[in-house]
């Protein structure tokens, strides 16, 4: 007979699955059966038959059969398997050693779900010596127990090291660790007792732990004692024991507790008589996800504000499902599809996440920091410029390496020019002691230049009349805006005169009649540069009817004045008289209209 199979089929169950895990209720107890069974406390290996008592002699012969629930790497997981030969047995139970226990130590090699293996003698016939051949079957551990002691402990014996029942029992069992790590407490995963009686297979205290499974119950204590009692037959000799029952994988219980049938085994009977007659109810098969991981993350360990968008990349795990990047400071930096942006300096906090699928796990999530340092700028102050006697200008400041955003407290800066200060280049002094920005760190800081000019002052002309006849002086009267010192030049184009600008005038005789342009010029000082105002100005020629006039005391005599061009406006005429002359009228007008007609003057020597 050949092992039975009890699991739902895996395309049935992943059809449904999907809708399964959306019902809260179906996740809950999926998540809690996994929790509370996840098949790890429950055995992997499981006894299903056993050849105690082969034809002949028993070693190197004898054998178990162990069928596997789920697929183990020996490797990984070692497994260990101990008969015992009793006489007398120990408190310290399945390692006392010696005569009474033999250990297989089973470190490599590895066993699906559902297939079955044997531990035993080297030997590997189906029953002792000239049987067949049964090499060709999975041996997870084998030893010539007749000549080699066993792994661990356990002496050689050529009369078997698997004891053949009787009244006092024999029985092997099954442990999930290496078998250095057993000791007198450890609990196997599974074991079987055969015989007529317990007998000295109970010793007065300690002895051979026990699994909870069909039979024993490890809350009673050891073989022998309270309800762990149970014996399968005593075995004859060339007969094989199949082990028959019901284990639920899914509830880690025996439906039906294992019993016992015996199978003659001759010397040519095939390998496939031994085939287990034990009914399994696997759990179903869950998909076997695997883990996966993010690598190759390795983004710059620094920046600087205003570097370009750095590319982030790295190398995903078997999902391929997309890398997802992205920023835990989103005022330092930003992400966008791979592509880095800094922001601002300070830490930059980055993360990539890849999710998982039906056969990969989401990868862990691997996080970088990048320090992003403050940009280096230089700044200068800017050249300034004034005229003397104005207020100093606004100061300005110019950055070289600026990228955008402001200087929160800049550079302060002061010059010792005032408004008094005399023409020349004075110092914008920079400090750059306190400045600080968010972004940015000032290097250095060069001085400007703030330059003094001259002024440039406005000159203002008056003057006594608008005409004047010609050979007669004119006063003009000049002012200079500001503060200038020098004198002012006051010129027909040949005739000039010229005065300090604290007189404020000067008398000047024109070089001939007609329309007269006077020119004022200042020439400047170290703070006032030259200047020059211009002025119109008429000089009239006067015809008088007689070129000389003689008096003697007490006489009179006259003469007749006219003008030689006509004036654009009425001219007044004052005779000039003193003590010695009178003069009669005393001042003539002249008229556009009568500007060419003689007036007479009458002159009077007084007596």
């Amino acid at each position: 007979m050949s092992i039975i199979f009890s699991r739902p089929p895996l395309l049935s169950l992943f059809k449904n699955l999907c809708c399964l895990l959306r019902n809260p209720l179906f996740a809950s107890l999926l998540a809690l059966l996994m929790i509370s069974n996840s098949y790890a406390a429950a055995p992997k290996l499981l006894i299903a038959g056993y050849m105690a008592n082969p034809s002949g002699s028993d070693s190197p012969y004898e054998y178990i059969q162990l069928l596997a629930l789920e697929n183990i790497d020996f490797s990984v997981t070692p497994y260990a398997v101990i008969f015992t030969n009793n006489g007398t047995a120990k408190s310290s139970g399945w390692i006392a050693g010696a005569g009474l226990t033999y250990g297989f130590n089973i470190t490599s090699g590895a066993i699906q779900a559902g297939e079955f293996a044997y531990v035993g003698g080297a030997g590997k016939l189906i029953n002792g010596s000239g049987s067949t051949d049964i090499s060709g079957a999975k041996w997870l551990r084998s030893i010539e127990t007749a000549s080699s002691v066993g792994d661990g402990f356990g002496n050689a014996k050529a009369g078997g090291v698997l004891g053949n029942g009787g009244t006092n029992a024999d029985g092997f069992a099954v442990f999930d660790m290496d078998i250095s790590n057993i000791t007198a407490s450890t609990i196997p995963v599974d074991a079987v007792f055969f015989g007529a009686a317990v007998g000295t297979a109970k010793p007065a205290s300690g002895g051979y732990t026990l699994p909870t499974n069909d039979h024993y119950d490890s809350a009673q204590g050891t073989f022998g004692n309270g309800t762990n009692t149970y014996l399968f037959p005593v075995p004859k000799s060339g007969y094989f024991v199949k082990l028959l029952g019901n284990y639920n994988q899914v509830t880690t219980t025996w439906t039906t507790p294992r019993s016992s049938t015996e199978q003659s085994i001759g010397n040519t009977a095939a390998l496939s008589e031994l085939n287990p007659d034990l009914q399994i109810d696997f759990a179903p098969t869950l998909p076997n996800v695997l883990p996966q991981n993010i690598t190759a993350f390795n983004p710059p360990s620094s920046a600087t504000y205003g570097d370009k968008v750095i590319n982030l990349t790295a190398t995903g795990g078997g999902s391929n499902n997309p890398l997802i990047f992205a920023s835990s400071t989103p005022e330092i930096c930003s992400v966008a599809d791979a592509s880095l942006k800094i922001l601002a300096a300070g830490d930059c906090k980055i993360s990539v996440n890849q999710a998982g699928n039906t056969s990969y796990e989401a990868a862990p999530e691997l996080s970088k920091t990048i320090l992003v340092h403050k940009k280096s700028i230089s700044a200068k102050i800017d050249n300034k410029s004034r005229a003397f006697g104005e207020a100093n200008p606004i100061f300005t400041i110019s950055y070289t390496g600026l990228i955008e955003g402001n200087i929160e407290t800049p550079p302060s800066f002061n010059s010792s020019a005032n408004a008094s200060s005399p023409v020349g280049n004075y110092l914008i002094n920079c400090d750059n002691s306190s400045s600080s920005a968010k972004n940015y760190v000032i290097e250095t800081c060069e001085n400007g230049v703030l330059s003094v000019g001259k002024i440039s002052p406005v000159i203002s002309l008056s003057q006594t009349a608008n005409y004047v006849i010609f050979g007669n002086a004119l006063t003009v009267k000049f002012t200079v805006t500001g503060a200038p010192t020098g004198e002012i030049t006051v010129s027909d184009g040949v005739m000039s005169c010229h005065a300090s600008l604290a007189v404020g005038m000067c008398n000047l005789i024109p070089s001939s009649s007609g329309v007269k342009i006077l020119t004022a010029t200042y020439v400047g000082d170290s703070n006032y540069s030259a200047a020059s105002q211009t002025q119109e100005l008429k000089v009239t020629q006067v015809i008088f009817s007689r070129d000389n006039l003689t008096l003697t005391e007490g006489a009179s005599d006259s003469y007749s004045i006219k003008l030689a061009t006509q004036p654009a406006e009425n001219i007044t005429l004052s005779i000039i008289q003193n003590s010695q002359i009178t003069s009669n009228p005393t001042s003539l007008l002249f008229t556009p209209t009568n500007w060419n007609t003689p007036q007479t003057v009458k002159l009077s020597a007084v007596d």
